[in-house]
């Protein structure tokens, strides 16, 4: 029991403290009388002067602390700890050696308390439970330090009106974030109740008045009729124990008394169960008012007393919880139920030892408890439950101590991360991220030090990384410099991403595959061959491999047969299989792995006598060549199976020298032109560097072919190369003839495919395109250890939130993981939570085909909890894999919410849903601004709980492949054609797949293969010219003839050059002077937000200036609406007003 004391006199509360402190002395250790003197001089010292914000003296601040402490029993030296907590806010005492404490005790203690204040404000960061933990164990090292952090939190909070309205708003969260969750730990739900209650009073002062006379009221109205039942409980349970214990005076020690709730737990019970504030009387829910406790003095008797209680009032079903045998999760022990009063409706009892209730309500400082913890002996004087019941709770709290052979750091952020003792900071670094360890260069450590890389982690430490971003891989020494194998392990793989080892990496596994090992011969003929191609050594030869200037597999097999130049070889048909393929061509032949050596073989034998091969058909212009030796071409399909024969031509073999020039190293231009010399089957021969200026490279080789078209086709090929500048030959009428090449092989006898739909979602995964980062940063979420309980996905319209939906079904992670549903909430017939419901219970039975019932929801709030009952009994169980509903177009969903109260249920218990149920993830999708879904009722709620993933236009490497992937070896682009094609539409997906479409009917009509720039600028001028415009109509309001205005001024611009503000804002007003400054740049900022415009800052910074997003709907809307037109209009408008 607390001494009250005046609050607001130093003086008296002066006196009070010290006697109690004499008190506390005589009991504990009298010597530490004599320490009282000189540890007050050293707080009138630091505290005499200072004041609250109020003016209130500060020193009431330490009196108050150690008043707390002398409350709760504890040593002298921890109630002269407290009142030292706070000496480093005087300049004259920031550092421990000058504050001249007498007892050692007392100084570490002190030095103890203000270490741990300045890590308190690491839990506001923590974002994750584990962290938060893992900072409460680190604070938990010494219990005492902690109970003088937890008394000084308390007075703040009682003194909250004296302090600065920073201060009390960071001492509001922190203790929600801090405190509370730690006095849980602790049991001290004493404590507990007040911090929480006072905190409330904080946070929301109105609703804390409001709710707090509301229950002033109520009580004032209860306590009669509560206390009449006390008495007859008491009564009724004394006689029966007096009857079997057989003595009358049990009934003195027996304790029945209600105990009154804060109002913030009354607060947070009527959210949870009723979802919404209490506002009036008759919604204040009276069981939530108080319990009756009831203190029987040995535990087998609350048995008794339940027996009876049950006797007096009826019991209601479901809620009798025996925590008393078994308690959950170490929070407390007692019986609860629940009985009918008449007039108090429903009235909960707890029943408990007075052992166990001290344990339950004051927990750590309850004596019996601290001396236990202190000394690890247990009260002999408590029955085997009790005591099994502290020790679980001792065993918990000791087991929260940081281990000794371990350290706990923090990130700035307050993530904490253990290590074994030893580490250094790269262990630290690579335990953060991967990528942050790669970049790690040193750090700063808690006050300022800096430190390097060997630098070994110490208990507490809060830890700043500096990052080298110009470093690309890691050294090896700092495998000797890192502890765990975590980090180890990381390097590793960091030092096998270096190009030489990737370059070597892949030899090798060419070299596997054709039987061969990388032993030191190949290894000296590898550096022999590196030397032809103009290189220094063998890592500039892997170099070249990982960068893809050479190809690994054609260096292996040149490494394993130098001698063997490459041949002019020709197969054709067996004459027995031209029936059979009557239309079969001049496919590329390309040899086998398996056999090469054995094709090589096979090749010498057939200049003597004409000798069969197998073939397999990969494509109609691949085929892979077999020796008849080959085991492996027995086992070739016989729909791909073919026989082949092979010769030689003579007679007809022509050979051609070319000169090449381009911007590229050797060692990539020479693979280039092996590569395509092998792929059309010519021998290349002769081949060498006659000049190298730098950055330019010179190669002249000989051709050998007996196929004339297959040089005009290599021809052709090399010219269009990248970086490839000029291409000559030595034969004078090979332009001729490779003109009239080009007209035979733009004729094309088979429509292509269409692989492009600007009116569905793309559903073939093959001609998904794009989107990558964010597929990865979805299934990262997902596929984590703690997946969120839901992801929103929101861009402007026709942006591809729906293909991308439904391309999470195909990706690997997901797929292994979730079962899918899809569900369009556009397709919903009426507007209610029922018909959501319905709709989301039909897809669910259809990806489920285990689940044969469908609920009967019914109509009001009840749907939610049938709905609820249905996926946990039906559903859940028969899924094999938790389920993840997408959801489309959630502002259809949210805009038929009309009615607030119905809406506030439905988004409330959706947020309920995605929160606490683990087996269901939600992706939402929505075309809507993020503000106007917040408008809602209850949407906020919802989306509070949600991560936001935003979509905006691909990039233009993502737009070129989106066209150039579905059509790869159909169509041959030109260099500017596909960069035409993303320019034009500005990286858009939907008008992508428009032009896409229009691009192949254009190929087919005019069968062609070949796409060049005027090709492209062809089928957009027939789209512009044709187009009614629905494909543009989400871009712009039309009804806005501002938004019209500024549009047409844009477009009117015949270079479609990024107009300054300024140029918009003086043409506009010039032509319409009743449109003002600020009515254009709100629509300016509207069409941005659109993603109809894009701002850019102007290199001189002193303007912004805009262009369209989509360049095609710039040329479209110059086309319909016409400046001169929409002006004209205007005025004539005007004259009719």
């Amino acid at each position: 029991m607390s001494v009250r004391f005046p609050e607001t006199d130093p003086l008296e509360l002066r006196e009070i403290v010290y006697r109690r402190y004499c008190d506390a002395c005589h009991q504990h250790d009298p010597a530490a009388i004599d320490l009282w003197d000189p540890v007050w001089r050293l707080t009138e010292q630091a505290h005499g002067e200072q004041r609250y914000a109020d003016g209130l003296p500060y020193i009431l601040h330490p009196l108050g602390v150690a008043h707390i402490l002398l409350d709760w029993n504890v040593e002298p030296s921890v109630v002269l700890a407290g009142l030292l907590h706070d000496i480093r806010k005087h300049p004259a005492f920031k550092k421990p050696e000058e504050w001249n404490i007498p007892s050692p005790e007392v100084a570490e203690l002190t030095k103890k308390a203000n270490e741990i204040a300045s890590k308190e404000p690491l839990a506001h960061y923590a974002s994750h439970e584990e962290h938060r933990q893992a900072i409460y164990h680190n604070l938990l090292e010494d219990i005492r330090v902690i109970l003088i952090r937890i008394a000084s939190r308390l007075h703040n909070l009682r003194f909250y009106r004296s302090l600065s309205d920073d201060v009390c708003d960071f001492t509001q969260r922190n203790t929600e974030e801090l405190f509370l969750p730690l006095l849980r730990h602790l049991r001290m739900w004493n404590v507990y109740s007040e911090m929480e209650e006072r905190a409330f009073q904080i946070r929301d002062p109105q609703a804390f008045d409001h709710l707090s006379e509301l229950v002033a009221s109520v009580r004032f109205e209860l306590e009669p009729q509560v206390a009449e039942v006390c008495a007859i409980l008491h009564e009724r349970i004394a006689a029966v124990l007096a009857e079997i214990v057989g003595e009358a005076s049990i009934g003195e020690q027996l304790t029945v008394a209600p105990r009154w709730e804060n109002a913030h737990y009354i607060y947070q019970r009527h959210l949870q169960t009723r979802r919404r504030e209490v506002r009036t009387r008759e919604a204040l829910d009276t069981r939530w008012l108080y319990h009756i406790r009831v203190l029987v003095p040995q535990p087998w008797m609350a048995y008794v007393a339940l027996m009876e209680i049950h006797r007096c009032y009826p019991a209601l079903s479901g809620d009798f919880r025996d925590h008393l045998a078994r308690s959950p999760s170490l929070l407390y022990t007692r019986l609860r139920t629940a009985v009918t009063v008449e007039n108090l409706h429903t009235c909960r009892i707890f029943i408990q030892t007075p052992n166990l209730c001290a344990l339950n309500q004051f927990g750590i400082t309850a004596p019996p408890v601290y001396r236990a913890y202190q000394t690890g002996i247990l009260p002999e004087d408590w029955a085997p439950i009790e005591q099994a019941a502290l020790a679980d709770f001792l065993k918990a709290l000791k087991g929260s101590a940081v281990r000794a052979n371990e350290v706990v750091v923090f990130t700035p952020q307050g993530e904490a991360h253990r290590f074994p003792v030893g580490a250094t900071l790269l262990d630290f670094a690579y335990a953060v991220h991967t990528e942050l360890g790669r970049q790690t260069s040193g750090a700063t450590v808690n006050d300022g030090r800096k430190v390097g890389l060997d630098y070994e982690l110490q208990h507490g430490d809060i830890i700043h990384i500096h990052r080298d971003e110009n470093r690309q891989y890691p050294d090896e020494e700092w495998l000797q410099l890192v502890k765990t194998e975590r980090a180890r392990r990381k390097i590793r793989a960091q030092l096998n991403k270096r190009p030489e080892r990737i370059g070597e990496k892949r030899l090798e596994n060419a070299l596997r595959r054709m039987g061969r090992s990388f032993d030191r011969r190949l290894q000296a003929q590898a550096a022999t061959l590196a030397r032809t191609y103009g290189m220094q050594s063998l890592d500039d030869l892997y170099r070249a491999i990982a960068a893809n200037h050479l190809n690994a597999q054609e260096v292996a097999r040149r490494i394993c047969y130098p001698e063997t130049a490459p041949a002019v070889y020709r197969f054709d048909l067996d004459p027995s299989e031209k029936e059979h393929y009557r239309d079969w061509g001049e496919p590329v032949y390309r040899f086998a792995e398996c056999c090469h050596q054995r094709l090589q073989e096979d090749i010498g034998k057939a200049e003597r006598k004409i000798l069969p091969f197998v073939g397999e058909i990969r494509s109609s212009r691949r085929v892979i060549v077999h020796s008849m030796r080959c085991e492996l071409a027995a086992h070739i399909p016989p729909n791909r199976r073919v026989r082949l024969v092979y010769h030689r031509a003579h007679d007809a073999l022509q050979e051609v020298t070319f000169t090449v020039t381009a911007s590229l190293p050797a060692a990539a231009l020479v693979h280039r032109i092996a590569h395509e010399a092998e792929k059309h089957a010519l021998a290349l021969t002769n081949l060498r560097l006659e000049t190298q200026t730098p950055g330019i490279t010179r190669l002249v080789f000989t051709l050998q072919s007996d196929r004339e078209h297959a040089l005009f086709h290599f021809y052709e090929l090399v010219r269009t190369l990248e970086y490839v500048n000029t291409v000559e030959t030595d034969t004078p009428l090979l332009d001729e003839r490779i003109e009239e090449h080009r007209r035979f092989a733009n004729t094309a006898p088979t429509l292509l495919r269409m692989p492009f739909s600007a009116s569905r979602p793309v559903d073939n995964p093959n001609y998904f395109v794009g989107r990558k980062q964010e597929s990865r940063k979805i299934e990262r979420y997902l596929c984590s250890e703690k997946a969120p309980g839901s992801l929103l996905i929101h861009g402007p319209q026709r942006i591809g939130k729906t293909s991308l939906l439904k391309y999470l079904a195909h990706l690997p992670g997901l797929r292994r993981m979730y079962t899918h549903v899809f569900v369009d909430l556009a397709r919903t017939t009426t507007h209610s939570p029922a018909a959501f419901l319905r709709l989301l219970c039909r897809e669910i039975k259809r990806q489920v085909p285990q689940v044969s019932t469908t609920p009967a929801l019914g109509h009001g709030e009840e749907v939610f909890e049938r709905f609820s009952e249905w996926l946990e009994r039906d559903v859940l169980p028969r899924a094999q894999y938790p389920l993840l509903v997408k959801l489309d177009e959630l502002g259809v969903f949210v805009e038929w919410s009309q009615d607030e109260a119905t809406s506030a249920a439905f988004f409330n218990w959706l947020r309920s849903f995605i929160q606490h149920e683990e087996r269901i993830a939600f992706i939402l999708a929505t075309s809507d601004r993020i503000v106007e879904l917040l408008k809602h009722v209850g949407v906020y709620n919802l989306l509070n709980v949600t991560d936001h993933i935003a979509l905006t236009v691909l990039s233009q490497k993502e737009a070129r492949a989106l066209i150039a992937e579905p059509l790869h070896g159909e169509v041959f682009f030109f260099t500017g054609a596909l960069e035409m094609l993303a320019r034009e539409t500005g990286g858009h997906p939907f008008y992508l797949q428009i032009l896409g479409a229009k691009l192949v009917d254009y190929l087919n009509q005019q069968k062609r293969r070949k796409v060049s720039e005027a090709d492209v600028e062809h089928i957009i001028e027939a789209f512009v010219r044709t187009s009614n415009g629905a494909q543009f109509y989400h871009l712009w309001n039309r009804q806005d003839d501002v938004q019209t205005l500024v549009l047409a001024i844009l477009a009117a611009d015949r270079l479609r050059q990024p107009l300054p503000l300024h140029t918009i804002v003086g043409r506009l007003r010039q032509q319409a002077p009743d449109v003002s400054e600020q009515r254009i740049a709100e629509t300016l900022s509207l069409l941005v937000e659109r993603q109809t415009l894009i701002r850019i800052q102007s290199t001189s910074k002193s303007d912004v200036v805009y262009i369209f997003q989509v360049p095609l709907f710039g040329r479209w809307f110059a086309r319909t609406y016409p400046l001169d037109l929409l002006l004209l209009k205007r005025r004539q408008k005007n004259r009719a007003f």
